[in-house]
């Protein structure tokens, strides 16, 4: 027995003991003539519970679908989450050295110094460095 029609006979017993399945009609049959109305009317029923099954089998199928598209997507801001925090990181980085640096150029450095424009280049590569990740 299929299981949609197992889980139809669950929710709708058959009404009367003369219908039966027939495999070779592939529907309900009465083997009294005079009862074949009931039986008629349990077909419809039975085709009525094919066609409602069959819609609720598409929306199953729907929402699994959109539930894996849910998990791709939340599986995707995680990985953008983590590459935001790492670039933020490295954001902050600089700007921690930039304010080492100033700190630093106001101390020790008159502004037309040859070693001040040396260190500018040094800063430059430093900040190169750190946004590609290389300095910690």
């Amino acid at each position: 027995m299929s299981e949609l029609r197992q889980n139809f006979e669950k929710s709708f017993p058959i009404p009367a003991h003369w219908i039966e399945w027939s495999e070779s009609k592939n529907r309900y049959d009465c083997h009294v003539g005079l009862a074949d109305s009931k039986c008629a009317e349990y077909n419809k029923m039975f085709n009525v519970w094919c066609v409602q099954q069959a819609k609720v089998d598409e929306i199953e199928h729907q929402k699994s679908l959109q539930e894996l598209a849910i998990n791709q997507i939340s599986q995707a801001n995680q990985e953008w989450q983590r590459i935001n925090a790492e670039l933020q990181k490295r954001v902050d980085n600089c700007a921690a050295l930039a304010k080492e640096w100033r700190t630093l150029a106001r101390e020790m450095c008159p502004l037309d110094d040859k070693y001040v424009i040396g260190a500018r280049l040094g800063c430059a590569q430093d900040i190169e460095e750190v946004l590609r990740g290389k300095h910690e």
